[in-house]
């Protein structure tokens, strides 16, 4: 049986006990090129472990790998959990005042860490940070049409990925849409679309992000959505790479986090439950 040891919190299920996703194999497996390396097709068709997150963290919204820990913020209060394999879930920061947001993504951009909300409002502070941690607030303008969910950094281009949940108001579009802000110059650039046909194609139609992440070994973004419960892989430029399903032992995942090991981790809310964080092995052969 598989080690259970990586996070001390409440264990769900581990090895061969874990729940058993119902679709293995993937939805689909579109090549975006003749060379071009997919993270989700080296990924473990099933989790090796499952732990329950504190009640802190019932709301588990978004996640960050810092060196030998995951970082994991709540969706309400401006507040950082660290998790380590030590000490468990602990307050790694507050901002300053506790503000109170939609938040719906983070990230470790640099020296700064980028807590995000939906209407594509950005806090920034350094990092790491104190106890309390000061913050400058960004308003983008990025939400403007549509809910934004999750929060990715391509450290190659120095640029913030806030992808669109759905879209409101007059102008409604279909498919996927990756909004892009250039940290450094403050200013907007032009969105990364993905077609509803491209997404019908690989057996994703309405596909609605809840979190990203860039990889730095392929270069591609890694896209969650808790409806459908499934993973996308896209190339920078929005071509489909890969697709798979996540199976029942999902509630609403939420958060999002691959590992230099190449552990990718998915943080679900409690739906009324534990939050839950899920350990995929996806280690590029």
């Amino acid at each position: 049986m598989r080690s259970c040891v990586l996070f001390p919190l409440a264990v769900i299920a581990c090895g061969a006990d874990a729940p058993r996703p119902s679709a293995a194999p993937p939805v689909a497996a579109v090549s975006a090129g003749p060379t071009e390396r997919s993270r989700l097709g080296a990924c473990a068709a099933e989790p090796d472990g499952r732990w329950a997150l504190p009640a802190e963290l019932t709301e588990a919204s978004g996640l960050a790998w810092e060196g030998s820990a995951v970082l994991v913020h709540g969706d309400e209060v401006g507040r950082i959990y660290r998790v380590t394999p030590a000490g468990g879930a602990v307050l790694a920061t507050a901002l300053r005042g506790d503000p109170k947001d939609d938040f719906e993504g983070i990230a470790i951009a640099g020296p700064r860490i980028v807590l995000s909300t939906s209407e594509g409002r950005l806090y920034v502070s350094d990092w790491p940070a104190g106890a309390v941690a000061p913050f400058r607030r960004v308003e983008t303008g990025l939400g403007r049409g549509c809910e934004l969910e999750g929060l990715g950094w391509d450290g190659a281009r120095g640029i913030l990925l806030l992808p669109c949940k759905r879209f409101r108001g007059k102008g409604r579009r279909d498919g996927l849409e990756v909004r892009r802000w250039d940290l450094a110059r403050s200013v907007a650039l032009a969105p990364v679309t993905v077609s509803a046909g491209a997404l019908a194609s690989a057996g994703l139609d309405g596909f609605r992000p809840s979190a990203l992440e860039v990889d730095p070994a392929t270069g591609n973004w890694l896209l969650l959505s808790a409806n459908p419960t499934a993973l996308l892989e896209i190339t920078a430029s929005g071509a489909v790479v890969r697709a798979v399903r996540l199976g029942r032992g999902h509630r609403q995942p939420e958060g999002l986090a691959l590992t230099p090991a190449g552990d990718l981790l998915v943080a679900d809310e409690g739906a009324g439950e534990a939050g839950q964080l899920s350990r995929y092995r996806c280690a590029l052969p």
